[in-house]
């Protein structure tokens, strides 16, 4: 298993005190520590993780991630954004070289629709949102994905800090 680099007991408390859904499981970790690639599968099925994250957080609004960049800023702790976890680019992978307390921030319980502007066919959403559970929604506002085939299955997840904006459509009479 990969190396850890357990937080200072004050950063560990200070991150419980943010009142965030945490968790330091191995298995918590580890889910987090991958992608989807070939290598990445490699890495899984053999166990030889050389860096993994040191903590799982799990926030559920924007005012969430901009307190635990905050506190990461202020205690020196690299944070790497897990959307649903489909990366095949190593965008998941802890720097192996990396000294510093690694934080998975993991933007799977941010997955409201935030607005919908139907006059420009545009929806704000946040970045953890599925897309089987976007289409969901948004049918229910008499709206459905521009291109649906492509990403309907995963999650919507462009940028931690900031939500994701996707193309929708007025419903018509007929089948879209």
């Amino acid at each position: 298993m990969g190396k850890f680099y357990s937080l200072a007991k004050d950063d560990f408390k200070k991150i419980g005190d943010l009142n965030i859904s945490f968790s330091t499981k191995v298995a918590d970790r580890v889910l987090r520590a991958h992608g989807q690639a070939l290598h990445d599968i490699y890495i899984l099925r053999n166990s030889v993780f050389k860096r993994i994250p040191d903590i799982v957080l799990w926030p559920k609004c924007h005012d969430d991630v901009v307190r635990i960049v905050t506190l990461a800023n202020e205690c020196n702790i690299v944070i790497i954004p897990f959307g649903g976890g489909t990366a095949v680019s190593g965008a998941v992978e802890c720097p192996v070289n990396e000294q510093r307390p690694i934080i998975s921030l993991d933007t799977s319980q941010m997955n409201k629709i935030l607005w919908i502007d139907k006059s420009n066919l545009i929806a704000c959403c946040e970045s953890g949102i599925l897309g089987q559970d976007l289409e969901r929604e948004l049918g229910k506002l008499g709206c459905y994905i521009e291109n649906k085939e492509v990403h309907v299955n995963f999650r919507y997840n462009r940028k931690c800090q900031t939500d994701a904006i996707i193309l929708v459509r007025k419903i018509m009479s007929e089948n879209p």
